[in-house]
């Protein structure tokens, strides 16, 4: 069977990125090396290709309800322009497949799975909500972009001529860009500063290549490698009783350990210390998160991951 192809398979071919299947999808695998990619993406912003997620749209009266029975996201306290990671449940409460839920308003939803599980969870989802509730595969409408890195914020507010550092973690909001509905979220899986880009499937490419524009900017592909030894770098972590914008974040660093994740959110939760104790909300140009006190010395290390399926 052949894979299925992104809006930007074509273009990651002929800029010479080496291709391989993945859940069921031809995606790119490296462009310059593993560790170019990595550094890049630690240091500047790196661009990932994430047109293979599925995206559904749940909306009308119950979707609320019906929706909260699906998850284990707590959608009470979820507010418009927010959005949560957590779990698509079978009716017995075990895990059939975690999932991220953007709140658009009272009974109006966006649910993004991975892209092996999609069409299972699409079956599920349809199977739990009600016929008065409306849930449409927008996937193949949709193009997704990430872009990650300490310098991602500065390359965003450049292409659309206005500040988004007052956007909180894991909230997001609608920009227009040449003429298109672009959604900007506040999240992404490296750990690093980021934001997940959600634009019309036939606008794709053409934002791919406007961010590509910025010198600070490289395609990354999606990676899965063993532990890599690399240069001494500085793991944050925070206070997580108190949740700061990125304007009012403070400074801390400890030393000497690299544990970097570039791909799937649950690994992410178990090997990425700096996304499971940051969620994300730092920037290395100086390094931005809550204070702690203690300092732990570790041995420098780096686990590189990528590919969330």
């Amino acid at each position: 069977m052949a894979e299925l192809k992104t809006p930007l398979t074509d273009w990651h071919v002929a800029h010479g990125a080496k291709m391989a299947p993945f859940a069921g999808w031809l995606m790119p695998i490296q462009y310059e090396g593993i560790l170019v990619e990595h550094q890049h993406t630690r240091q500047h912003a790196g661009l990932f290709d994430i047109c293979h997620m599925g995206e559904f749209r749940i909306r009308g009266a119950g979707a609320d309800a019906a929706l909260a029975a699906a998850v284990s996201h707590n959608l009470a306290t979820l507010a418009p322009g927010r959005c949560r990671y957590g779990f698509l449940l079978t009716e017995k409460g075990t895990v059939l497949d975690d999932c991220i839920v953007y709140r658009f308003g009272p009974d109006d939803f966006m649910v993004v799975v991975n892209a092996a599980c999609a069409a299972g969870d699409f079956a599920t989802l349809r199977a739990r909500l009600p016929e008065g509730v409306a849930l449409t595969d927008i996937s193949e409408q949709t193009g997704k972009i990430d872009l990650q890195g300490p310098e991602a914020v500065d390359v965003l507010e450049t292409l659309l001529g206005r500040s988004l550092r007052d956007m909180p973690y894991f909230g997001f909001r609608s920009e227009a860009w040449q003429g298109c509905e672009l959604l900007v979220s506040r999240t992404g899986y490296t750990g690093e500063l980021g934001f997940e880009l959600y634009v019309p499937a036939g606008q794709t490419q053409a934002l791919w290549e406007a961010l590509l524009a910025d010198e600070r900017v490289k395609p990354v592909a999606k990676k899965l490698s063993p532990f890599i030894p690399t240069t001494e770098e500085t793991l944050i972590l925070p206070n997580l009783r108190k949740r700061k914008t990125l304007q009012s974040a403070k400074i801390t660093t400890l030393p000497k350990i690299h544990i970097q994740f570039c791909g799937t959110f649950s690994f992410a939760l178990f090997f990425d210390f700096r996304y499971l104790f940051c969620g994300g909300c730092h920037n290395p140009k100086p390094r931005i998160a809550y204070p702690v006190e203690q300092r732990v010395k570790l041995p420098p290390l780096c686990v590189l991951f990528g590919g969330f399926v």
